[in-house]
């Protein structure tokens, strides 16, 4: 696909050609942007995989852990927690490939809490045992 076209003074102008490129000239200044040779997969195309699969289970006095995010190269994603007891401390979006980590809070309510670190519609599921869970680490 091409087009161009003049601006009002007469003397500038633009092409666009894609795949490729856009150039920009003027009296001024001529100017060239790369769109490279492909454009970023449709949303419908892109899923996305988590590893661990089945999610994380962490016991009272929480802890740190990280996941990773696997889509097609050009598939934008976003982390996010639904809870305010799970924060993440790197990793909070991205295109392809990529990792997220994240810290659980201890918790005291004797309960288990169940939370999830969500991309768009999937989710990676946490769970926090309660203290009266007993256990040791992650």
């Amino acid at each position: 696909m091409q087009f161009s076209g003049q601006f009002g003074d007469g003397e500038s102008g633009f092409y666009v050609g894609y795949p490729g490129s856009v150039r920009v000239h003027g009296p001024e200044n001529e100017g060239l942007l790369d769109l490279g040779d492909t454009a970023p997969p449709p949303a419908s195309k892109c899923k996305y995989r988590f590893s661990p699969p089945s999610g994380s289970l962490f016991y009272p006095q929480g802890g740190n852990g990280a996941m990773t995010v696997s889509t097609r190269a050009g598939c934008a994603w976003t982390a996010q927690s639904d809870v305010l007891w799970i924060t993440i401390t790197k990793g909070w979006d991205g295109k392809g490939r990529g990792s997220v980590a994240y810290q659980v809070e201890p918790q005291s309510n004797p309960a288990d809490r169940v939370g999830s670190i969500v991309l768009g519609k999937y989710q990676h599921r946490i769970v926090q045992r309660g203290p009266s869970e007993g256990g040791g680490g992650q």
